[in-house]
């Protein structure tokens, strides 16, 4: 048994330094992915999705479209509409609808902001995410309306229906159109622009 032993134990003090090489190359890998990580963070340039609200209302001062006055009052009657349905039902998710109206705003005054600034790069970006949102989140409103159970303290009770939110989710989508009609009407006045002068140098 002796003899077996110490074959046994000199083989594991040979694989001892092999296991603490690997244990080094892990933790050495670890410690460049985080340095690779916080400079990523460091250098990313990415837009503040929270806005402030004196710079929300000083955006909204400077826009002179109807288009987007129509969206933004279409917006906030959704909001309205869609805030107190949710509120007065007493769903246990409430909170989720209003960071989804906060955050749904937010990129709507970033297209905002990017159209006042004239980035013309940026902003259908910032138009297709925005509607984008807003019919993702219409199609929520519209599934909520319809009765379901639910899970109230242990016990399962029927929900009644929440018709008005329909209402809520064809304002949202109404919102969308109108700010997809102003993203179209201005890459098609872009178009005109390029034509014309195109036929002025001409």
């Amino acid at each position: 048994m002796g003899e077996d032993e110490k074959p046994r134990s000199a083989e594991a003090q040979e694989a001892l330094p092999d296991a603490e090489a690997d244990e080094n190359v892990v933790e050495i890998t670890e410690d460049l992915a985080d340095r690779a990580l916080a400079r990523l963070k460091s250098q990313a340039t990415l837009p503040e999705v929270a806005v402030d609200p004196r710079q929300v209302a000083a955006t909204l001062k400077r826009v002179q479209s109807r288009v987007l006055w129509t969206a933004t009052v279409l917006f906030t009657a959704s909001a309205a509409i869609g805030l107190f349905v949710i509120t007065g039902a007493g769903l246990k998710d409430w909170y989720m609808h209003v960071g989804m109206y906060i955050v749904i705003f937010s990129f709507f005054v970033i297209y905002l902001k990017a159209h006042l600034a004239k980035q013309r790069l940026v902003r259908p970006f910032y138009a297709a995410i925005t509607v984008a949102m807003q019919l993702f989140f219409a199609g929520i409103l519209h599934d909520l309306v319809a009765a379901r159970e639910v899970l109230e303290g242990g016990a399962t009770v029927t929900r009644t229906a929440l018709p008005w939110l329909d209402a809520a989710a064809a304002l949202m989508v109404l919102s969308a159109v109108a700010l997809t009609l102003h993203w179209i009407a201005l890459k098609g006045r872009k178009k005109r622009r390029n034509k014309v002068s195109l036929e002025e140098s001409t």
